[in-house]
């Protein structure tokens, strides 16, 4: 996608890579400044982030500089006001359980009606 104007600006990998990927391309958005992702949604990215190749956040060429400006004013602002890492990572872990929890169950419903 860098050949066609569009330049990767982050890479967002492990816990939590989708939620970090998609709160990243609302502030860029927020700023008028254009977003993808890829992969877009990849089923194992719906799991909870737990991937081996990193989401990649895309801009077009032009506004490079802007996103990758706004990126680190982000990054200053969350480690001087976030919560420590001890904090954060248990209560993702719990978020993710949450998560393959519910699609397990909706699986299973899911398999009860085609059994009937």
């Amino acid at each position: 996608m860098q050949d066609e104007g569009w330049v990767v600006v982050a890479r967002i990998s492990g816990l939590g890579s989708d939620f970090d990927a998609n709160m990243l391309i609302a502030r860029l958005e927020a700023e008028d400044i254009p977003a993808v992702r890829l992969p877009v949604q990849a089923p194992t990215t719906a799991m909870g982030g737990l991937v081996h190749e990193p989401i990649r956040i895309l801009v077009p060429q032009d506004r490079v500089d802007d996103a990758k400006s706004m990126i680190a004013d982000s990054e200053e602002s969350i480690r001087g006001k976030g919560l420590p890492d001890w904090i954060v990572w248990p209560a993702r872990a719990v978020v993710v359980g949450i998560g393959v929890g519910f699609i397990y169950h909706l699986c299973s419903i899911v398999a009860q009606v085609l059994r009937k």
